[in-house]
């Protein structure tokens, strides 16, 4: 298990999972700051146009680009996290602003998670959980995300889905 304690994430910029920290193991996240952080750079121009091809060259490239996630956090799948008295603010990803979720993640109530975005209409500005997630809220605050808070999530805080 790896804690960060005290400790802020800024400026990353990833071009897979994870602009700010990608898990693949078991990490713990005390009193933290993960701000401003970008995965992947933007979608590709020109992707809907391959789409109506179907030029397998090109939607290659843009699926590699568009399914990447976790601007702020990215939490692989059989990993656990444990996000404790941290703030997840303005981090940008195609999918899962703040955090992008596929393994398990507890959150607790002193945890913000506000004012990310995700680029994809319905792309769980605040969080993604995969289909391979579990993810515990424990009245985390989840708001003020675009273009919603959660994907995935069958509550995020006091706001539905």
């Amino acid at each position: 298990t790896t804690t960060l304690r005290d400790v802020r994430i800024t400026g990353g910029k990833a071009f897979g999972n994870g602009g700010g920290i990608e898990n693949r193991g078991t990490l713990v996240l005390s009193s933290c700051t993960i701000d401003d952080n970008h995965a992947p750079v933007p979608i590709l121009v020109g992707a809907e146009s391959a789409l109506l091809r179907s030029d397998a060259e090109e939607l290659h490239r843009f699926a590699e680009h568009v399914l990447h996630t976790g601007g702020g956090i990215y939490n692989d799948t059989y990993c656990r996290l444990t996000i404790e008295g941290t703030t997840i603010n303005g981090n940008t990803s195609n999918i899962g602003g703040g955090l992008s979720n596929g393994g398990k993640t507890t959150l607790d109530s002193s945890t913000h998670i506000t004012g990310n975005t995700a680029r994809l209409a319905g792309g769980g500005g605040g969080i993604d959980n995969e289909v391979s997630g579990r993810i515990t809220l424990n009245g985390a605050d989840v708001s003020g995300n675009t273009p919603n808070n959660c994907l995935g999530v069958s509550k995020c805080a006091a706001n539905p889905m």
